[in-house]
């Protein structure tokens, strides 16, 4: 009991719980400012990945690479990159009407 009665007197254990409540305040009152910016984020429609000569796209974004370890992404309406002629080389476009290449 006089663990219980200490507990309840302590300043520095009141001062620990007060700084825990804060924290959790601040950090609920970040996440209620910037959901609305990540909700009303639109994910990319026109993208495309190829790596080592396998292509994956969605939309008018273009790539392709050829075996080796190459890596090409693009990302934007219209956007094209390429990656080969060599070993690990990596192209990436970002951005409407980009265009990336790498070892060719």
């Amino acid at each position: 009991m006089d663990w219980l009665k200490f507990r309840k007197t302590d300043p520095t254990i009141n001062a620990r719980r007060e700084s825990r409540i804060a924290q959790t305040l601040l950090a609920a009152a970040a996440i209620t400012i910037a959901a609305p910016a990540f909700a009303s984020a639109a994910p990319t429609k026109n993208y495309c990945t190829s790596v080592n000569g396998r292509t994956s796209s969605k939309g008018t974004a273009q790539c392709s690479s050829i075996p080796g370890g190459n890596w090409a992404t693009a990302r934007g309406d219209g956007a094209r990159a390429y990656a080969g002629d060599g070993r690990g080389n990596r192209a990436t476009a970002n951005g409407d009407g980009s265009e990336a290449i790498a070892g060719g």
